[in-house]
């Protein structure tokens, strides 16, 4: 596994996954300080790398994408996560798809993008793929949401699903939750779109599709969805807005949470051009790991492991996970329920 800070295509990135299999990162905040005048700032990129797992991640004030795929990744999932601010004038949600090599399968699921100005998010693929958008929340967009190009061989074929879109203080009078892009486009793209919610004020409206892409509308899925547990898009919000980002929450999430403002209601929520403070947070006693298997030794029993010995990759059955897997995913569950092993 490599995890790295390297520069792709020139960039600044603050963290890549590059090169590399069979890796979860969660529970992380990303908050790069450079001003916008540093150009490509992204907050993760997820470079060359199949079987990725981002999970329960925040990120905020990248110059270019807060988090994007980019060349030959697949099997990738990015969950849970908040996905913040990017700074102007070049504020991006997500790009996924940056200059794919072959069909990819990529799952968008229960995210929050919030005052980013587009690509929320931006997706660009060969035919074949699996690409499926689903229960995310995208909140005070400025210009655009969901932007399709179709720029390789048998165009993106895509779905989402019960998502919500829902204009803030920002968003342009009229928008389009779900946009095909003409530039550059070698076949048509295949869309699928089912349970989306849009919310406007009085003052502004979002159209689920474009007049212009209703045209490559589709029936079904352009594959079976992995998602089997797709909840209705105003349930999403609720769990988007209280579940979503790294655990403890700093205040910057929560706040972030709290601009949304309840479903069907009026938000808050601001562009902006330079990075905010980052603040300060609380520090505690590590739980205790006598055996230094990563484990808290209070609750090695519950996975079968044993304390007292350095166990954690060892496995209660042949197709099982490992006990720290096991204890991670735990751990994962009691930072969100703000409780922690001693």
């Amino acid at each position: 596994m490599t995890i790295e800070r390297p520069d792709k295509k020139g960039k600044n990135t603050l963290l890549g996954i590059k090169g590399t299999k069979d890796v979860i990162v969660r529970h992380i905040r990303i908050r790069p300080q450079l001003p916008n005048t540093v150009k490509n700032v992204d907050g993760l990129v997820i470079e060359n790398s199949q079987r990725v797992y981002v999970d329960h991640v925040s990120v905020s004030w990248a110059t270019d994408e807060n988090i994007s795929t980019h060349a030959d990744a697949t099997e990738v999932t990015i969950a849970n996560s908040i996905l913040a601010e990017g700074l102007n004038k070049h504020s991006k949600c997500t790009l996924l798809g940056s200059d794919p090599q072959a069909p990819q399968k990529l799952t968008f699921l229960r995210n929050l993008c919030l005052s980013n100005n587009d690509r929320n998010p931006d997706n660009n693929h060969f035919g074949q793929s699996c690409i499926e958008i689903v229960n995310n929340v995208f909140f005070n967009a400025r210009s655009e949401w969901a932007e399709i190009f179709s720029q390789f061989p048998g165009g993106t074929p895509i779905a989402y699903a019960a998502n919500y879109f829902k204009a803030g203080p920002s968003t342009n009078d009229l928008t389009y939750a779900i946009r095909s892009k003409d530039a550059a486009r070698v076949a048509n793209p295949q869309i699928y779109q089912e349970g989306n919610v849009t919310w406007a004020p009085p003052s502004k409206t979002i159209v689920t599709v474009a007049p212009d892409t209703e045209r490559f509308l589709v029936s079904s899925p352009p594959c079976a969805l992995s998602v089997t547990a797709i909840a209705p898009a105003a349930k999403a919000y609720h769990n988007v807005r209280t579940r979503s980002g790294a655990f403890p929450r700093d205040s910057l999430d929560q706040g972030w949470a709290n601009d949304m403002g309840p479903e069907g209601e009026k938000g808050d929520g601001r562009m902006v051009s330079e990075p905010g403070q980052i603040p300060s947070m609380e520090t505690g006693p590590p739980y205790r790991d006598d055996d230094q298997d990563g484990m808290a030794d209070s609750v090695e029993a519950k996975f079968a492991a044993k304390p007292g010995v350095s166990d954690a990759w060892a496995v209660s059955n042949p197709d099982g996970q490992a006990h720290f897997d096991e204890f991670m995913e735990w751990l994962s569950e009691e930072r969100i329920a703000g409780r922690y092993p001693r």
